[in-house]
């Protein structure tokens, strides 16, 4: 198998420091060998998020431990060396810059790579193959770009596999690794053995920051536009991001370089000490600088002059595009594992329940911890929800059972979809628990509840106008809240549907998928959704209608949209990521229990996967 290395999400190296950059490309290497058996070295070929490359990234690499990566013909080679450089043989060499083992793609047959022509490549497509061949060099190779999406497209999936046949009957030809380029197992000269391959030496010196082609014309050929900003664009750096509707944070995003959100996420990620916990912080922080600083961009006309300059510049005002926003939004989301570190490192010796008040998401405002020895959630005033929780196991190390702040939120705020999917797309792309889905409205989803103590052991969190209340329990030593719901006014005589996002052990989930996510049918009132790992079984449970619990389970309950025609392949309630989602209902006052725990497999009974 032949992976190229990479960074966890494709964050921006040029804008993080040289710690969080090794950080993020040892957890991508965690995953992908974990999921792939893949295995990096110095051999490994390192690809740069969206090629943006300079001298700082170049020396970025070869400091995560990287030799080589990989540039572009018509973007870094023409700028950097000029335009023979890049046209002539040294454009399909491995070319050697500030210590570096570039490879470049040859941009210059992305108009016609996927046409097909007499069951094989284009003739342009085949000339290019055929100069290479008859060339003095023989060390030298054509690298083209396919995005794995454009398979998508079955005409363009059946064009590459048409080269791919074409080239497999071609002698001349030879399909191979770039890493096998790069370890010396590609044999050129035809003795059966493998060759090195003599690098272009650039030498060291300072390079323009550059990317591919069509992100140097949207950022004005520097991407520090998008990222710290300038006239023409919304930069990343002063961005101060929404909490909810009219309500800011109280810092910009900043740069680990000059502080902000991002800086004191990191500080708070660096400093945990549990393993389990800083393994789901490092998940969250790093997903959180997916495509960092990206913009939109209305104005796509790449046409160049042949100095190589734009045509048409991109000079309009440009603006961070959603997705961006949606992800770095969630940065801070990081920092709140510094109390579930500090709750991991106290739990085996508490005694009784303990409530505490504070702001640990970097909000500026307070969240409400609720915890014993065994399990802690948090609860936001947005939705009164519990917005995550944890389960300890016997050894000390803690599984996530509730929340999923690594996967995409939606928008920038810590608002909840309060509707399924409509013809425009999703509505919700994350359920945390004690979701006030719908009383004949969805306009309590993301309401602004107020949240006092309720006793000792407990919050109470009432609705904007009063009329939902809940009240939630934690006894000493159990695993289980205790819910307790109060619908008054006009509402008290129509039902309350509540949806709970259930994810018991988020980084097996994160890691392997719902393959051991297990359903047991409903017993006596009590769902349960299981992840196994061979040994133990995180379990989170819903009880309802089983005799103390006077909710009820809604089993009719789906997450896709059947009325408007629109059905998911998922499982039924599992469309959202790492999650299963449990309905249950009540009208007027009404009771459940969310329980979290976890067990050796077996001693608790059957579980049964749902097929």
């Amino acid at each position: 198998m032949h992976l190229l290395a990479s960074t966890f999400s494709d964050h921006l190296l040029p804008y993080f420091t040289a710690g969080f950059n090794a950080d993020n490309a040892r957890l991508a290497e965690e995953f992908l060998s974990q999921l792939y058996g893949a295995r990096f070295d110095g051999h490994s070929v390192f690809w740069t998020p969206e090629r943006v490359i300079d001298a700082d990234v170049l020396g970025k690499i070869a400091a995560m431990g990287y030799g080589a990566t990989v540039i572009d013909q018509d973007s870094h080679m023409w700028r950097w060396f000029g335009r023979n450089a890049a046209l002539g043989d040294d454009g399909y060499r491995i070319n050697r810059v500030n210590g570096i083992a570039c490879l470049v793609i040859d941009n210059s047959v992305d108009p016609y790579k996927y046409a097909v022509y007499d069951g094989g490549p284009a003739l342009a497509l085949r000339a290019l193959f055929n100069r290479r061949a008859r060339s003095g060099a023989q060390d030298q190779v054509v690298t083209v770009f396919y995005p794995w999406e454009d398979s998508l497209d079955a005409a363009k999936a059946d064009a590459y596999d048409a080269l791919v046949r074409w080239i497999a009957n071609r002698p001349w030809l030879r399909l191979t690794a770039l890493d096998d380029i790069l370890a010396g197992r590609e044999d050129i000269n035809g003795d059966g053995l493998g060759d090195t391959w003599y690098p272009v030496d650039r030498g060291t010196a300072a390079r323009q920051k550059l990317g591919h082609d069509w992100l140097n014309h949207a950022t004005q050929s520097n991407y520090d536009n998008w990222y710290v900003g300038s006239a023409n664009e919304e930069g990343l750096a002063g961005k101060v991001f929404s909490m909810r509707d009219g309500v800011n944070l109280p810092q910009p995003y900043g740069m680990l370089y000059s502080g902000g959100v991002i800086s004191n996420a990191w500080a708070a990620v660096a400093g945990l000490s549990n393993t389990s916990v800083l393994k789901l912080a490092r998940c969250v922080i790093h997903a959180s600088v997916f495509e960092t600083a990206f913009h939109s961009e209305d104005n796509n006309n790449l046409e160049k002059f042949s100095t190589g300059e734009y045509v048409y510049p991109a000079t309009g005002q440009g603006y961070l595009t959603g997705f961006a926003k949606a992800a770095q939004s969630q940065s801070r989301f990081a920092a709140l594992y510094s109390c579930v570190d500090a709750w991991a490192a106290q739990a085996a010796g508490l005694t009784t329940v303990t409530q505490r008040i504070a702001d640990v998401d970097l909000d500026g405002e307070a969240e409400y911890l609720l915890y014993n020895r065994k399990v802690c959630a948090l609860f936001e005033r947005i939705g009164g929800r519990m917005t995550a929780a944890w389960a300890r196991r016997p050894d000390g190390s803690v599984a996530q059972v509730v929340g999923n702040p690594v996967s995409y939120a939606g928008s920038e705020t810590e608002a909840e979809g309060d509707h399924t999917v409509d013809t425009l797309g999703l509505g919700a792309y994350r359920t945390s628990c004690l979701k006030d889905w719908w009383v004949g409205t969805s306009a309590y989803v993301n309401d602004l509840y107020t949240v006092t103590p309720a006793g000792t052991d407990g919050f109470r969190l009432v609705s904007g106008d009063g009329k939902i209340a809940k009240t939630v329990t934690l006894g000493s030593d159990t695993g289980c809240f205790e819910v307790s719901y109060a619908v008054s006014g006009d509402l008290a005589g129509q039902p309350l549907y509540v949806r709970n996002g259930l994810s018991p052990d988020l980084m097996r989930l994160l890691l392997h998928g719902q393959t051991n996510m297990l359903r047991s049918p409903v017993e006596g009132g009590v769902l349960r959704v299981s992840t196994r790992d061979g040994e133990t079984a995180v379990t989170a449970a819903v009880g309802a209608g089983d005799g103390s619990h006077t909710a009820a389970l809604n089993e009719d309950a789906v997450d896709d949209n059947p009325g408007l025609g629109i059905a998911f392949h998922t499982l039924n309630m599992r469309n959202l990521p790492q999650a299963e989602q449990v309905e249950v209902y009540g009208t007027g006052n009404f009771t459940f229990a969310l329980s979290f725990n976890v067990e050796k497999q077996g001693l608790k009974g059957l579980i049964l996967r749902i097929q």
